[in-house]
């Protein structure tokens, strides 16, 4: 089998899956492999990636060091962690909705629908920035986001 490898100038050249050096081989408990392959980490399994599983099996033969795979943690964040992570998130929304609808204002170009909408995203600006005041933070009520 063979693959398509790009090199930096552009140029596409055909390569059997054989001649693509395997470094950094690290055994998982289900038997795989994750390698480093043309630079990336490459999960090889033997029903998969055959060929590339028998070049990792001659590498470990020929005397290839094999670590074990350390499976990477995914730390749930706190309730309060994500709380302030979508207090970012929609605060950083108002301010962008705010920013022209007040650039209006201030050059005197506002209709009154854009001076009643800024006046609702303000309101919602406020009350969102209040959050961290409620009884029940991190559990908090969230401010209805304006129409």
């Amino acid at each position: 089998m063979s693959e398509a490898i790009v090199d930096h100038a552009g140029e596409v050249e055909l390569v059997h899956q054989q001649d693509v050096p395997v470094t950094n081989i690290q055994k998982r408990v289900d038997g795989s492999f994750v390698v480093t392959r043309n630079g990336y980490p490459f999960h090889v399994t033997q029903a998969d990636t055959a060929e590339v599983f028998e070049q990792v099996l001659a590498e470990i033969k020929g005397g290839a060091k094999v670590s074990d795979y350390v499976e990477r943690e995914i730390i749930k964040p706190t309730l309060a962690e994500a709380t302030t992570t979508e207090y970012n998130r929609l605060r950083s929304f108002a301010d962008f909705t705010i920013a022209p609808l007040q650039d209006a204002v201030d050059v005197d170009q506002a209709t009154p629908g854009d001076i009643e909408r800024l006046k609702a995203w303000k309101s919602y600006r406020v009350a969102l920035s209040r959050i961290f005041d409620q009884q029940s933070y991190p559990d908090v009520v969230w401010p209805k986001v304006p129409a």
